[in-house]
């Protein structure tokens, strides 16, 4: 909805909603035995040794009790250009239980869990059985306001920040053959993409940034402002009521991925 208060002054609110209430966040997780077996021969006598089985299995579940966003301010803007009221937490998921199971042999000496990373990957996940979402649609090279001048394409949104508390197993299963780490009602906040990055700066809202390179560019007509609408309307149609795929991956200590 956006109303026009002269040429160089408009409001701007935009309330596409992707929703994740039917796509889940997608588990990783295997369950491998490891038997090993070493024969080695001493004086024509064969000796054969048998290692313990080492339990490396690891499941990660999750549950998500809000899992609708809206591609809005989320805070008030009073720009020169554009202008929103802005609308708290629009950018907020919220996980009513994050649970990791993992067997005594998933960390090697000196391991530890380090993170629970975020993505929105482009490509189908190998040996994940879950529907893959087409997640293209938060890609363009629309740039009509000519105000981007890096080569595209640039995305509208970002998956979360990854989350490094809470990340030690509970109380109950220390000193049980299978850890647990369970995180509840943890919410999370999607970021802008890089449509939307002044200069270095990234995570940058799409009033803060078109009043800020409109400001930079100067003198702004209402051919530029009628380019913004076109860039705003592109981003509305591409992702209004679609469903994206978030991916949900263990990190252990040292970066190497779960």
């Amino acid at each position: 909805m956006k109303k026009m208060n002269s040429t160089s002054k408009r409001k701007w609110i935009l309330g596409g909603t992707l929703g994740f209430g039917a796509v889940a966040l997608l588990t990783t997780g295997f369950a491998t035995w490891i038997i090993g077996v070493n024969k080695t021969q001493t004086n024509g006598d064969t000796i054969v040794t048998v290692d313990t089985t080492k339990n490396e299995s690891a499941v990660l579940e999750v549950e998500l009790s809000d899992a609708n966003i809206t591609l809005a301010e989320t805070t008030k803007v009073e720009g020169a250009y554009i202008s929103s009221e802005g609308t708290p937490n629009a950018l907020d998921i919220t996980f009513s239980s994050i649970k990791f199971t993992y067997g005594s042999g998933f960390l090697a000496e000196g391991e530890s869990i380090s993170a629970i990373e975020f993505s929105l990957p482009t490509t189908a996940q190998e040996g994940l059985d879950t529907t893959f979402t087409d997640n293209t649609v938060i890609s363009t090279s629309e740039n009509a306001s000519q105000l981007r001048k890096t080569s595209g394409p640039w995305t509208y949104i970002e998956a979360p920040a990854k989350i490094t508390e809470g990340l030690t197993p509970n109380e109950e299963s220390k000193n049980q053959p299978l850890k647990v780490i369970e995180i509840k009602n943890k919410t999370v906040s999607f970021q802008r993409g890089t449509y939307f990055q002044n200069k270095s700066q990234s995570n940058v809202s799409p009033a803060n940034y078109y009043n800020e390179a409109l400001n930079y560019k100067g003198n702004a007509t209402i051919a530029d402002l009628d380019n913004v609408d076109t860039e705003l309307k592109a981003m509305h149609t591409a992702l209004d009521g679609k469903t994206i795929h978030l991916l949900a991956k263990v990190v252990k200590t040292g970066g190497a991925a779960a």
